[in-house]
């Protein structure tokens, strides 16, 4: 039995059909908000936000540097890894708006796997450099919560996918069925 619940409906010729039905489904709500699209469009507004405050952060930041500060390893690396960053921001928030837009699953994995990733390096970083540790566990705690929840949004409409492949696999059976049953005289 699948975890969301399922509606039959009568049609005219006898046939049942499901519908499904996302307000009955068991999924991870977020501040009321229960519908997975809604949630999100709340975390694309999020990332757009952290998005454009990453780039202006790194414009502001790479103004105040001297020609000596560029000059430095520490300060190349720095800047190459926020840029490398900013773009895999830049495109799992795409991805991520893609699909939500179009309810497509597949196109929320690279926005999880992009949080696992800075994750760890927020947890590498957090060893390495210990005077950050109390910057970087609210970071990795919003990142936690937003992982949890773009993967409610994966799940949401992986079993949407799911459940519509297996409702129009059993209307073209049943058209099928009819078609073979037409005497054709």
């Amino acid at each position: 039995m699948p975890q969301h619940q399922l509606h039959r409906q009568q049609s005219s010729t006898s046939c049942q059909f499901e519908v499904f039905d996302p307000s009955e489904a068991h999924y991870f709500c977020c501040f009321g908000f229960c519908h997975s699209k809604t949630v999100g469009v709340l975390i694309f507004l999020f990332e757009l936000i952290e998005l454009l405050s990453s780039t202006v952060y790194l414009f502001l930041k790479s103004a105040t540097y001297t020609t000596k500060e560029w000059q430095s390893t520490e300060v190349l690396i720095l800047v190459g890894l926020t840029l490398i960053g900013i773009i895999a921001l830049g495109i799992s928030t795409a991805l991520l708006f893609m699909g939500v837009c179009c309810e497509e699953s597949t196109l929320v994995i690279p926005y999880m796997v992009r949080q696992i990733i800075m994750m760890t390096v927020l947890v590498i970083t957090g060893f390495v450099k210990t005077k950050w540790v109390w910057h970087i566990i609210p970071i990795i705690l919003v990142q936690v919560g937003l992982l949890v929840l773009s993967f409610g949004t994966y799940k949401y409409f992986a079993d949407k996918e799911k459940f519509n492949r297996r409702n129009a696999i059993s209307k073209l059976s049943q058209q099928s069925h009819r078609l073979s049953t037409i005497d054709l005289c």
